[in-house]
């Protein structure tokens, strides 16, 4: 049924976020390494784990996939909304889509760096930031996603609304914390995981809060 392809379009979210967590875990790459690692520590990594690395990034961006049915079941609740511009439920569709980059890109150059795992120390000690700026740094999607959710809810002026409006404030409070992180650069590296996990939380809580799960 209808409801039945919703809820586990919901429920996709979560195992999105689950997979990427295990995914890290096979890669040894939980607790995140902290960025004062200097180059042998870095060269360290990939060549005591480079199997792991492998699988692990492999099970990263297969989980990205699993964002799309999520992002697919938040427009549908979107379009709930009296009033709500059509303008917002596509932006949040765009957007949230586009999104999937930030399972695919930096999974793909954590595999580069694990590749060849005897090359250059300077090589993969540069690849190394490659991988963990672009897992901290592909959030712009993400940003206006997450505004076109929180516009869209505070536009709803029913009696019962589709979402909570402490959901919408919540997304902007985020964008802000991600748009920070961005000049921290001794930020801790757990600190700079977070904004890229909660937008699947927040989804899911959007997607929870409609009653469909």
């Amino acid at each position: 049924s209808n409801l039945k392809t919703q809820i586990w379009c919901a429920w996709s979210g979560l195992a999105a976020m689950l997979l990427f967590f295990v995914g890290m875990l096979v890669a040894g790459l939980l607790p995140p390494p902290g960025p004062s690692l200097t180059q042998q520590e870095v060269v360290a990594l990939y060549q005591n784990n480079t199997t792991g690395i492998r699988i692990g990034m492999a099970i990263v961006m297969i989980s990205g996939m699993l964002v799309i049915p999520l992002v697919g079941v938040i427009s549908l609740h979107l379009k709930r909304i009296e009033g709500i511009s059509p303008l917002l439920t596509y932006t949040q569709l765009s957007a949230g889509s586009i999104n999937v980059l930030f399972f695919l890109l930096p999974g793909l150059c954590f595999l580069i760096t694990a590749y060849r795992p005897d090359r250059s120390p300077e090589i993969t000690y540069i690849m190394n930031d490659v991988c963990w700026i672009s897992l901290v740094m592909v959030w712009m999607p993400g940003f206006m996603q997450n505004m076109a959710i929180g516009f869209g809810i505070l536009s709803d002026k029913s009696a019962d609304p589709v979402f909570p409006r402490w959901v919408a404030f919540m997304n902007f409070s985020m964008d802000f914390f991600n748009t920070m992180l961005t000049v921290m650069k001794d930020a801790p590296s757990q600190m700079r995981m977070a904004p890229n996990i909660s937008p699947a939380v927040l989804s899911m809580e959007l997607t929870r809060s409609s009653g469909i799960c």
